[in-house]
């Protein structure tokens, strides 16, 4: 923070200013991610089990990619998009 000097007297400022961090950012477009990929693999009448064995992995991995607890690699991203029949654009769309 940064000390003002006002009427003689120096003062902090109370508050800093409301910043959106980039680490709460990528954690909800992580979410909206997650949340698009189960919906797409309910559509498609995936199981998490499923979806991983096409995938080549884990099913609890595919567990956390849904819930948005990891930051997916674009090789992951691509292999989810592509067995879930649509692209990472696609995915990413509307996303951030």
């Amino acid at each position: 923070m940064t000390a003002r000097f006002c009427d003689n007297i120096w003062t902090m400022p109370k508050t800093a200013p409301k910043r959106t961090s980039n680490v709460a950012r990528i954690s909800t477009a992580q979410q909206r991610l997650g949340k698009k990929i189960r919906g797409l693999r309910e559509k498609h009448g995936f199981s998490q089990e499923a979806l991983a064995d096409l995938c080549e992995l884990n099913r609890v991995h595919i567990g956390s990619i849904e819930q948005g607890k990891i930051n997916l690699t674009l090789n992951t991203l691509d292999k989810v998009a592509r067995n879930l029949k649509t692209t990472c654009a696609a995915l990413l769309r509307g996303i951030l």
